[in-house]
């Protein structure tokens, strides 16, 4: 018999998929709405940080500390970045009534989860290094 561990995907995989999902379609509304990313630069931006974040997750299913270091600085980032600047309205981020006026009540939960996803793999990435920090000789 396999064990429980071979058969479901770690929890850090799933949060990071997540927060990619949500990520992917909050850049996706603020480009429909013409918010930001209208330099080609910025929006060029957006799949090399999703890259270097898959990237950090292979690195963090090996158990290797640079992958949770990688994941644990993106999504502090960006849960700074979109959750916490648009629910306090932080560096002229439009708040959740703005968007929900604009795009729908679908792209403030995706805000929302988004915001819950990126603080979910910084908390397991918080954990993840904690133990391999004090893993016993």
């Amino acid at each position: 018999m396999r064990d429980a561990s071979a058969r479901w995907p770690p929890p850090i995989l799933v949060a990071t998929l997540l927060s990619v999902l949500f990520g992917s379609l909050h850049v996706a509304d603020e480009v429909a709405r013409g918010e930001q990313y209208t330099e080609p630069g910025l929006l060029l931006l957006v799949p090399i940080v999703i890259v270097v974040y898959l990237y950090g997750a292979s690195l963090a299913l090996r158990d290797n500390e640079l992958g949770y270091w990688t994941l644990a600085v993106i999504s502090a980032v960006g849960f700074y970045s979109v959750f916490l600047a648009h629910a306090f309205e932080l560096s002229g981020a439009p708040s959740a009534e703005d968007i929900a006026a604009a795009s729908g009540s679908l792209f403030v939960w995706v805000v929302i989860m988004q915001g819950a996803a990126g603080l979910g793999v910084l908390l397991l990435c918080i954990a993840a290094l904690a133990r391999l920090r004090w893993k016993p000789v």
